[in-house]
């Protein structure tokens, strides 16, 4: 009895001690948390990791959106390629992106260096690609045939007239596909972690919370947050310098 009265008071006092410190010990405490976390943000790990998972995402998305190009613009000219492509791409549309990671730790090995720019690239592939088909096939058919009137190549009409007319939809295709190539470059990362520098945010996301530095953890996703939101925005300002014929006037607007 009296040893578990003992055993009692100590779990007590160490309640009390933790939760119920004077309020300048709780603030110093705050105050280096935001500290440590402000530190973070600048510091060479963080660079390096966002660097590292920066550059397989770009990379990997820019790869993924030429591609879907190539193939939506295959299948909106070249009908026969069309009945043979569309089918396809209607059975891996509705599969999940996640899933990618399971087909490339089978094809490449989970800890292949290699699988985050496989996984990214197949993940973001197939929404931008029936992204773009489903666009071209709003393009009006009377831009074919102007091309056709004044005399212009195949090659001509889409350079001079398909490519120009879709790029309002190749951009919202983009935006489907953007944030899709991060959410699997990050989870690869998490899921198969590197101790190098190019183990990325997702390696580096699991170090702190394995070693229950729960600040930083909050501090790395609150800076995914920003990738995600700067990448937007640069894509929406590389959108309006593209696509300044789109934008709806002035006059029209307030009309």
């Amino acid at each position: 009895m009296w040893s578990f009265m003992a055993m009692a008071g100590n779990i007590i006092a160490s309640f009390k001690s933790t939760f119920t410190s004077p309020t300048d010990d709780a603030a110093k405490k705050i105050a280096a948390k935001l500290m440590d976390s402000l530190n973070f943000l600048f510091s060479y790990e963080l660079f390096f990791a966002t660097c590292w998972t920066m550059l397989v995402y770009m990379s990997m998305l820019i790869a993924a959106f030429l591609v879907s190009v190539i193939i939506g613009f295959i299948i909106y000219r070249v009908k026969l390629l069309a009945k043979v492509l569309e089918p396809f791409i209607s059975i891996m549309r509705p599969i999940p992106a996640i899933a990618m990671i399971a087909v490339g730790s089978l094809i490449l090995g989970g800890g292949s260096k290699y699988l985050p720019f496989f996984v990214a690239f197949l993940g973001a592939l197939w929404p931008l690609t029936a992204a773009v088909v489903e666009g071209l096939k709003t393009l009006p058919k009377s831009y074919i045939e102007s091309g056709i009137t004044l005399g212009k190549t195949n090659s001509e009409i889409n350079r001079q007239v398909i490519l120009p007319a879709s790029w309002p939809l190749l951009f919202n295709a983009l935006n489907i596909g953007a944030p899709i190539a991060l959410l699997l470059v990050i989870t690869v990362e998490y899921l198969y972690p590197s101790d190098s520098w190019t183990g990325g945010i997702g390696s580096l996301l699991l170090q702190k919370h394995t070693s229950f530095q729960y600040p930083i953890v909050v501090t790395i996703v609150l800076w995914l947050s920003l990738l995600s939101i700067g990448v937007e925005t640069i894509l929406e300002m590389i959108e309006r310098n593209i696509c300044k014929w789109n934008e709806p006037d002035e006059v029209s607007s307030h009309e």
